[in-house]
């Protein structure tokens, strides 16, 4: 397989999208102004320490002219950034947001929005780097600046291609291309075509990939300060190129790059990811020798474990691995791949892990079957993951955008598309509401019907389970008669019989007979004390609330294949409590285990009832996936869940955690019978 490193966006882009900021103080500024001015110079001199910062950002209060203070809450909070202070640039940031929108002032907005932008792309918060960049470009085009505006978009290209959105991320390239091209901003057109570059390498569409990255090359003659970006590039023509499996093309292009002497001190990473596909390509076309090829690899490994260069490390080790299985030596390739895999389990790097995964699943014969089903897991989650996040930017952002743009150009039909727009949603807007009113109204309905069945159900289920215990009873006191007639009565006349024997005066005849006497007078009172044992009248409803919930609970089971365990204390009395809310209850425990089977993938589910006072306590406790109760929204079984609750004067609530199970817990107060 091949897998190999390209520089894609971390780097040279993501430091290329950001603005530059003017830290001159006129000197028209007094003296406070001057002071935070000379804090935040002093504050670059230190590349850890933030105190010069927050002593600037102390002294912003202090200004009165909400302009200048504006202006300085904007150079301290790009500084908290560029120190990767998270929490004092988003306060920074939010502040100078405030202040900006009470001024209206459209160009700090945008600027802070930009900030925004770079700073959430560095997190897992891609979507909301995205919409930040997105306000930002349009608060550019009202300003009628091209070159920002195009600059926004080449960062929501970049964005889309992080996330693996590649149709989006094309479409957005081609409209920074069209709005920066007669600009002749050669370095955002760079950018644009080394990013399609990546885009078609992706997509394995190679020819496109190389015609871009050709483009990529022939812009950076426009460029003062090319060198960097030239061996970038080279890298990522020749990464394409190997994968076309031109092995020895690809070596040539690699060694090219290599040759420049500087470069392994200006840049070890670039130099250090040059020289592992310098070597991978010539393992790959049979070029050098084995120790030649094994002494690269080992040497760009050292440099990039040097520089903690994470990700090239962890793809270093699969080449490394990749080697070794060739040479047939398992163990150095398996040693090489599970430290790849810890790396990039640790380091979210899913792509690699997989790459890893695939590779012992194949040599290691005797734990082949985990790390495929590993493999297999991770894989699924990565699609889910990254379905999900390509959902956010749908196509219909980026062509109201083009719309948008083409139409500045005419601005009558502008005006006049925008008129119909606007008629043609607020048509729509008033069938949607008209259509779903009658949706909710007709769902409403059969909820009520449907609540009335239910309900109907219930009291059958509970007349059926009485019915039984009836039966149960009538064979009970049948029992309880035979005992008293027809035992106890024989068993009483033979006691005055053998009484009647006691003429006989001999002392042995006196004393057996005595304790004949004594035993069946024994046998008397054990079998009065089953008989009256046996005629108690038991609480029906105590009896068969229990079962059906039992009854309940084991046919769940059995349809969601879980283990079901039902836990309950003799102190609740159910015959004395109200049967609406033992009706309730059942529902509420019914919704809650079909929940479980639809969602939940549980093994084990616990019900348990508890008293306090005159409170009920209820909980459903089950072993599954769980989900993050913050994030998803509640379904129409919840909220049915929730109502039903509320209705007997309960409440409801819902704990999980992803991977720990859900626990869903209700307090309801007890009403009894009349």
């Amino acid at each position: 397989m091949i897998r190999v490193f390209t520089s894609i966006l971390l780097s040279i882009f993501i430091l290329s999208c950001e603005r530059g900021h003017d830290s001159h103080t006129t000197s028209s500024q007094d003296i406070l102004v001057d002071s935070i001015s000379s804090l935040i110079k002093k504050s670059s001199t230190i590349k850890s320490n933030t105190l010069y910062l927050e002593q600037a950002y102390g002294l912003t209060s202090k200004i009165s002219n909400q302009i200048t203070q504006l202006k300085c809450l904007k150079k301290i909070s790009y500084k908290f950034y560029k120190k990767k202070d998270s929490f004092y640039f988003k306060k920074t940031n939010n502040q100078a947001l405030k202040l900006a929108i009470k001024l209206n002032d459209s160009s700090s907005i945008a600027e802070l929005y930009w900030d925004l932008g770079n700073y959430f792309f560095n997190t897992n918060y891609k979507d909301s780097s995205f919409y930040y960049y997105t306000k930002a470009e349009k608060l550019y085009e009202k300003l009628n600046n091209g070159f920002y505006a195009g600059r926004m978009l080449v960062n929501k290209a970049i964005v889309q291609t992080s996330i693996r959105d590649y149709t989006g991320s094309e479409i957005t390239s081609y409209q920074a291309i069209s709005l920066l091209n007669p600009l002749k901003k050669y370095n955002q057109l760079y950018r644009c075509h080394n990013n399609l570059g990546i885009i078609y390498n992706e997509l394995e569409d190679y020819d496109k990939s190389l015609f871009h990255h050709r483009e990529a090359l022939s812009i950076l003659e426009n460029l003062d300060k090319k060198d960097m970006f030239l061996h970038n590039t080279l890298n990522n023509i020749g990464v394409v190129t190997l994968h076309q499996k031109k092995y020895k093309e690809a070596s040539s292009i690699f060694k090219k790059s290599l040759e420049v002497d500087s470069l392994l001190f200006n840049n070890p990473k670039l130099y250090a990811m040059l020289l592992d596909n310098l070597a991978y390509s010539n393992f790959l076309a049979r070029e050098d020798s084995k120790n030649e090829i094994e002494s690269n690899l080992k040497k760009a490994l050292f440099i990039r474990d040097s520089i903690n260069d994470t990700f090239g490390v962890i793809v270093n080790k699969i080449h490394l691995a990749e080697f070794y299985i060739n040479q047939k030596d398992t163990i150095k390739a398996i040693e090489n791949l599970k430290e790849a895999k810890n790396l990039a389990k640790l380091s979210n790097n899913f792509r690699d892990l997989l790459s890893s995964l695939n590779l012992l699943s194949n040599i290691d014969r005797n734990n082949k079957s985990a790390y495929l089903k590993d493999y297999i897991q991770i894989s699924d989650s990565l699609q889910k993951a990254e379905r999900t996040e390509r959902n956010k930017f749908t196509r219909i952002a980026y062509e109201t955008a083009q719309f948008k743009f083409k139409n500045q150009q005419l601005q009558y039909q502008k005006s006049l598309l925008i008129i119909l727009f606007i008629l043609l949603a607020l048509s729509t807007f008033l069938l949607f509401v008209i259509k779903s009113n009658r949706s909710k109204n007709r769902i409403l309905a059969y909820e009520q019907k449907q609540q009335k069945a239910n309900e109907e159900i219930y009291a059958l289920m509970l007349s059926q389970q009485t019915k039984i215990e009836e039966g149960r009873q009538e064979e009970k006191n049948r029992i309880s008669g035979e005992l008293h007639d027809g035992i106890l009565g024989n068993l009483f006349g033979l006691r005055l019989s053998l009484g009647g024997l006691n003429s006989k005066s001999d002392q042995r005849s006196i004393n057996l007979r005595s304790s004949y006497i004594d035993e069946i007078k024994n046998i008397e009172e054990e079998i009065r004390n089953i008989s009256h044992e046996l005629s108690k009248e038991p609480r029906l409803n105590d009896i068969g609330f229990i079962q059906l919930i039992n009854q309940l609970l084991h046919n769940k089971a059995s349809l969601g294949n879980f283990e079901g365990n039902l836990e309950h204390f003799d102190d609740i009395q159910w015959y004395d409590i109200d049967n609406n809310i033992k009706m309730n209850i059942y529902r509420l425990i019914q919704e809650s285990l079909q929940n479980i089977i639809k969602h939940a993938k549980a093994s084990k589910v616990k019900v348990t009832f508890t008293r306090k006072g005159n409170t009920l306590f209820i909980k459903v406790l089950d072993n599954g996936i769980g989900f993050n109760t913050k994030k998803v929204k509640e379904g129409i079984g919840l909220k049915n869940m929730e109502g039903r609750a509320f209705n007997i004067k309960g409440t409801m609530k819902v704990s999980s955690k992803i991977n720990k199970g859900t626990s869903i817990e209700f307090k309801i107060p007890i009403q009894t019978n009349n």
